[in-house]
């Protein structure tokens, strides 16, 4: 495949379509993690307003016929939040980390809870890397695993034993963890 780096199909491919990887509760608010390929969200399914949908796509590349609000980039990390009743736009690309403050993902804790989303979807277009790190970088800020190695483990275990690819992607949970001491 032209354009896609260290690409290579050793397994049949996964069909992540809203996976459940943890239901916990916080704050008073019980909240359903779940993990998709975004081609898999349904163009035709009403998400409720206390769904939020994390698209994890990277700037050249964005859902289509998917219709669930405006999404809005997040451009400067904390400085220019902007969240949408159903969908959050990250630019992450392809077995890279964030490039946002581990800081983000306790202030989208917050928000997350101040606007009563109780099922959080992640997704990007293999259901993989993206998604497993911010599933990961979720279990983290939510208090539900201490450790990056604790919330690999138990997004690897629960949705899918490839999800986080690579090394950075580790770092940057790592470093999300650090945040939260």
């Amino acid at each position: 495949m032209a354009g896609r780096k260290n690409y290579a199909p050793a397994q049949p491919r996964h069909r992540h379509a809203g996976d459940e990887i943890a239901s916990f509760e916080f704050d008073g608010l019980p909240i359903t993690l779940y993990g998709a390929q975004v081609e898999n969200l349904s163009p035709t399914k009403h998400y409720r307003s206390d769904t939020l949908i994390i698209n994890c796509l990277g700037k050249n590349l964005r859902r289509q016929n998917i219709i669930v609000g405006k999404p809005k980039r997040l451009s400067k990390g904390l400085d220019e939040f902007a969240l949408e009743p159903e969908e959050l736009c990250l630019d992450i690309e392809d077995r890279e980390a964030p490039r946002l403050s581990p800081k983000f993902w306790y202030a989208l804790r917050d928000l997350i809870v101040k606007h009563r989303y109780t099922k959080i979807i992640p997704c990007c277009f293999g259901g993989h890397g993206r998604t497993g790190t911010v599933a990961c970088c979720l279990l983290v800020a939510f208090g539900v695993a201490g450790s990056a190695e604790s919330a690999v483990k138990l997004v690897r275990k629960t949705y899918c034993e490839r999800a986080v690819e690579s090394k950075a992607q580790i770092d940057y949970i790592n470093a999300v963890v650090k945040e939260g001491k």
